[in-house]
């Protein structure tokens, strides 16, 4: 057994793959069967919701005289105000009703030239369809919002088109304020979600779904299609319907399912390439708390750094036990740390998240938008009076604090881009290799280097090409010790395992999985971690994926502790 280049990550990986693409994931038919109810109810009802708010800016045809619909209708019912609440469907799926209404329509005038007058028509109706860019872009119209451009196309004049995609329209609801956009999000969602998890989740006759596990991507994370099973959200399109997603991956009678999952892998590993002690501490801890807490002005980093680490995980579990609290710290420092693995700078990081950084009231006036001058209150220098500070100061703010905290970080991250630059490919730790052509572009008018289309993705490529190649390892480990068999490894998602088997040895099988996930590093070595890097991981079993509880691993804190027979849970 080697650990690196294509023998170590590729030959050796694939046979452990093709087991698990035989044993399949496990389905529950008439939850997955329900699940497709649920989402037709959920968009019928979200559809309803997004018409009542568009108004009128569906189609209206207006007819001259009554069309064959119409006369078949009154010759069928005896009241014809029912007509009023019936809904009807045309060949291409919109739906529409009749009304009768005052319109505009072309008539001769006494002068006989045409002109417009009022009359009351019968008219068709059309209810708003959010997945109509037209009545999107009408509805960006009625409420003068902009209409957003395809930055990345041009028309044959030259010009950048209008487009209604899923990031501009989530960018122009953080602009506007109007979650509309945000619900047509969630609307269109709704039809490719039913696609991919009603009708490509049929189960085989032994009642699991199998799929074909590849190695596509260019950084060493697994993928896998028909149907794709690594990609199972968790808020998307609703925290209850992706609750219900993740209800249809159940365990047969008599059998658990349970995943093992490496804590803060990313965030770790960053740290010990740039050999950063502290970065490392906190990601074991929970550098996403520490430094919300700081962009809250709950306390000063640079003061509580020094505390033990008891004392820090204690105002940790007190900011999160906040919703507001906590969704500063899930939407904007969680998402800035993960967006420096990724080389992100601040307009990157507010462009990709805009939705996660709204305004807040500007923390230098309180919001008052006032600050005390040498002759009375004069507007405030921060936000010039507004009083708000906007989403794009978030995000240099939350880059700002993670520079004060780690600038071993981003020193190693300029020193990968050098390299990259200057020999036009990175090798990793295990052997995997990218060429790179554009990290620096020169800039004429500066007469100086610049980041070009690649500097980003330099910097992206190493962290997580070393975090998913770890767990190709620790897959290859728990194959040959005999666990991927005896315990049903039947998926890889991100940085966790999930497993399969007989609920009576589940005692045994943590006592067989905990060493080797706790074990360190063969390859990854520094300073840092001279005798190999050690990423914590956590652990939780039930019947049903949605539905699991956490395994108390603390008396296997080390591989030694972990032969440990007790399991407390």
């Amino acid at each position: 057994m080697t650990t690196r280049g294509y023998i170590g990550q590729v030959y050796e990986l694939r046979p452990i793959l093709s087991a698990m693409e035989d044993r399949g994931m496990p389905i529950d038919n008439d939850e997955r069967l329900a699940l497709g109810a649920k989402f037709e109810a959920a968009q019928r009802e979200l559809g309803a919701e997004l018409s009542r708010r568009a108004g009128d800016i569906g189609n209206v045809d207006v007819f001259a005289t009554l069309n064959p619909e119409l006369r078949k209708w009154f010759k069928e019912h005896d009241v014809p105000d029912t007509l009023l609440t019936a809904r009807f469907t045309d060949k291409d799926g919109d739906i529409y009703r009749y009304e009768r209404r005052n319109v505009k329509v072309p008539v001769i005038g006494p002068d006989g030239e045409p002109i417009e007058a009022l009359e009351e028509r019968w008219c068709r109706v059309y209810d708003f369809n959010p997945n109509s860019a037209e009545q999107v872009k009408e509805y960006m119209r009625a409420h003068n919002h902009p209409i957003p451009k395809d930055r990345h196309r041009e028309t044959p004049e030259g010009e950048q088109p209008e487009t209604t995609a899923e990031k501009e329209l989530r960018r122009l609801a953080a602009r506007t304020g109007d979650d509309f956009y945000l619900r047509v999000v969630e609307y269109r969602g709704f039809s490719k979600l039913r696609g991919t998890y009603i009708d490509g989740f049929t189960p085989r006759p032994d009642g699991c779904v199998h799929t074909s596990f590849t190695f596509a991507t260019a950084i060493a994370q697994l993928s896998s299609r028909n149907p794709n099973i690594q990609n199972f959200t968790k808020l998307k399109p609703t925290p209850a319907l992706a609750h219900a997603m993740r209800g249809m991956v159940a365990a047969r009678p008599g059998h658990v399912l349970v995943e093992w999952d490496y804590k803060s892998c990313h965030v770790l590993t960053l740290g010990f390439l740039a050999e950063d002690d502290q970065w490392m501490r906190l990601a074991r801890l929970d550098m996403h708390s520490f430094v919300a807490g700081h962009l809250l002005g709950l306390w000063d980093c640079a003061q509580i750094i020094h505390e033990s680490d008891a004392e820090l995980m204690a105002r940790f579990k007190w900011l999160k036990s906040d919703p507001e609290r906590k969704r500063v710290r899930d939407d904007q420092a969680k998402h800035g740390i993960l967006g420096i693995g990724n080389g992100l700078q601040a307009k990157g990081l507010y462009d990709r998240y805009m939705e996660s950084f709204p305004p807040r009231p500007c923390p230098a006036c309180n919001g008052t938008g006032k600050e005390t001058g040498v002759r009375g209150p004069r507007n405030c220098r921060e936000c010039k009076g507004s009083r708000f500070q906007p989403g794009m100061k978030i995000a240099e703010r939350v880059l700002e604090i993670c520079r004060q905290i780690g600038p071993k970080v981003f020193a190693w991250q300029k020193r990968v881009q050098r390299l990259a630059h200057d020999q036009q490919y990175l090798r990793t730790e295990f052997g995997h290799q990218r060429r790179f052509y554009e990290v620096y572009r020169w800039d004429p008018r500066r007469n100086d280097w610049g980041h070009g289309d690649q500097a980003e993705e330099a910097i992206a490529y190493w962290l997580s090409n070393v975090a998913h190649a770890h767990m190709r390892e620790t897959m290859k480990a728990i194959d040959r010790a005999g666990h991927a068999e005896r315990y049903g490894l039947f998926n890889q998602i991100h940085d966790a395992l999930l497993f399969h088997f007989p609920e009576d040895q589940l005692d045994q099988h943590v006592r067989d999985i905990y060493p080797i996930f706790a074990a360190p590093s063969q390859v990854l070595r520094n300073r840092t971690a001279p005798d190999g890097l050690v990423i914590d991981c956590e652990a939780s079993w039930g019947h049903r994926w949605n539905d699991m509880h956490e395994i108390d691993l603390r008396p296997r804190r080390t591989p030694k502790e972990a032969a440990c027979p007790s399991l407390v849970s």
